[in-house]
């Protein structure tokens, strides 16, 4: 069996939770979304065929155009940046 190991980064003063709890996603839809799969609420915006919003995105720049209005990438950056 492989062993996989991933490495979760959460900042300190990260004062959201994951992208599921910040936009109300319904079960059913965390139960398709690769980032409740793998746990990666917090960098969600790095994982490439996530549920966002009810939607699948086709290209990575579709998903890129939503991820950089949104408050769990916006929580990622210093708050001066914000």
């Amino acid at each position: 069996m492989k062993k996989i190991q991933a490495m979760y980064l959460v900042r300190e003063d990260q004062d959201i939770g994951p992208c599921w709890e910040v936009l109300h996603c319904p079960i059913e839809q965390r139960e398709k979304c690769i980032a409740w799969e793998y746990e990666a609420g917090y960098y969600c915006w790095l994982v490439n065929g996530t549920c966002c919003k009810g939607k699948f995105y086709d290209t990575w720049g579709e998903k890129m155009k939503l991820c950089q209005q949104c408050e769990v990438l916006k929580s990622m950056m210093p708050k001066a940046d914000r």
